[in-house]
């Protein structure tokens, strides 16, 4: 009887951790909404894909009225080359005015400076015939009727010849007289010629002054429009040069974003097929857990009807190893001072040699081939499988939601479906793909499916980790 309630009891235990693996696993279970889920996220990707093009298609027609208005500038600037230079050829002629006015101006000065000199001497002689006009005049008011003294002078004679020589005395008298009357009038003459002289030369200078003004005018309003020209020219072509490298500049931040999005929608896809293949793989997991199940079912009732029976069960081992460090919730994916941090999560340039720059979607760590790759936290294998980039690689589902990637491992020691804990021995160490040496490629994929830096799960504990792991 207790022999028969021992083998009800291992069939109950045995039914129990059966059915409760089940639960467990498919509480993690990949179902057809999550496919869905994917589906909808690569479609909205596509959207906002197709969004950006059409932005990228709008920028490149601004940029060919761009390159339209720089052409269209080109045949202005050639224009206003031509114009330039016969403006440049007038202001030349009109400096040459400027300096043939200047000159002569230069020569009228000089002249009025001559002609006043002469006024004035012209002037002081013309007193001094007034001086002794007057003088003359003067004392012949004083001595009388010029007349009756001439007659006394006559009659005074006291013999013939001295008659005549007191009638040639009258005579030059009265030349002296008349000459003093010609030059006086000859000098008052000369002095109004020369003052009107001095006013038309004041004139005409006057003339050659308004017409210096008016050239120099002429020359600042040509070398204003000039250099307007010019100016307005530059300006308009720095500006559509400006926007030009503007719109450049949104092209490419544009071909970054659709970049961007490519591999991010790679990634869902990938994502996708992922989890296409674990439904598939949980089916036939699925339907072998009912086979274990009818087969124990099975074995126990074939025990009972033999009249006894056993159980066994075995767990996975962890790792114990005092290289093992973690932070937070997490553990460090290897051995804590057997590798090197290698490479770093962001752009990189392709290790391959292609000269390209490539993304990098986790964190690489150089270890020697056949070192422990160790779980970082508590999980379900969704993927344990050979890639031809990835190599052997794993992808445990946490309970949390993240995912993490286990890459070019030499061995893989865990299953799809396993339910694995933190610090398992997953996989070895290897250079199994597309891989440059022995090393554990490390990814986080957070709940929404990207990708995010590992470091950022490590801060205390990688900063301190440096002088093991350096970049």
């Amino acid at each position: 009887m207790k022999l028969a309630l021992k083998r009800v009891f291992a069939l109950v235990l045995t039914l129990t951790m059966l059915f409760t693996g089940i639960l467990s696993a498919s509480a993690k279970k990949v179902s057809q909404s999550d496919i869905n889920n994917m589906n909808s996220q690569i479609a909205s990707t596509q959207a906002e894909i197709n969004r950006l093009n059409g932005n990228r298609n709008e920028i490149r027609d601004k940029q060919k009225e761009i390159a339209e208005q720089l052409k269209q500038l080109e045949k202005e600037t050639a224009k206003v080359e031509d114009l330039k230079l016969l403006l440049d050829m007038q202001i030349e002629y009109l400096t040459e005015e400027i300096i043939t006015t200047e000159n002569i101006i230069f020569q009228c000065q000089n002249d009025i400076a001559l002609k006043t000199e002469m006024i004035e001497s012209t002037k002081k002689e013309l007193e001094e015939k007034e001086a002794l006009f007057i003088e003359f005049f003067r004392n012949n008011y004083e001595q009388g009727s010029t007349k009756l003294k001439y007659i006394e002078i006559l009659l005074t004679s006291r013999s013939i010849s001295d008659f005549i020589l007191n009638v040639q005395y009258i005579g030059s008298i009265l030349d002296y007289e008349q000459y003093l009357l010609d030059s006086t009038e000859n000098l008052i003459a000369t002095y109004k010629s020369q003052v009107s002289d001095l006013e038309k030369m004041y004139a005409l200078n006057s003339e050659n002054f308004a017409a210096l003004d008016e050239t120099k005018e002429n020359v600042s309003k040509l070398s204003s429009e000039a250099a307007g020209y010019i100016l307005q020219l530059m300006k308009d072509e720095e500006k559509a040069l400006a926007l030009e490298e503007e719109m450049k500049k949104a092209e490419a931040d544009v071909l970054d974003e659709i970049q961007a999005l490519v591999d991010k929608k790679n990634n869902q896809v990938q994502t996708k097929e992922e989890l296409e293949k674990q439904l598939e793989e949980q089916k036939r997991a699925e339907e072998e857990l009912k086979r274990q199940e009818e087969e124990e079912k099975k074995k126990q009732e074939q025990q009972q009807q033999q009249g006894g029976g056993s159980s066994s069960g075995n767990s996975g081992s962890s790792s114990s190893s005092s290289n093992i460090v973690k932070e937070g919730d997490w553990q460090w994916p290897v051995d804590y001072n057997l590798g090197k941090w290698t490479s770093p999560f962001a752009w990189r340039p392709d290790p391959f040699g292609s000269g390209a720059t490539v993304y990098h979607n986790g964190i690489d760590l150089a270890l020697a081939a056949g070192n422990n790759i160790y779980a970082v936290d508590d999980g379900t294998v969704l993927i344990s499988k050979r890639h031809s980039s990835y190599g052997n690689y794993v992808v445990i589902l946490h309970d949390n939601g993240y995912k993490t990637l286990y890459a070019h491992a030499s061995k893989l020691l865990v299953n799809v479906g396993d339910r694995v804990a933190q610090g398992k021995i997953i996989a070895l160490i290897g250079t199994t793909g597309k891989s440059t040496g022995n090393h554990l490629h490390f990814s986080v994929i957070n709940p929404k499916g990207d990708y995010v830096n590992p470091v950022d799960f490590y801060p205390t504990l990688f900063s301190k980790l440096k002088k093991y792991f350096n970049a």
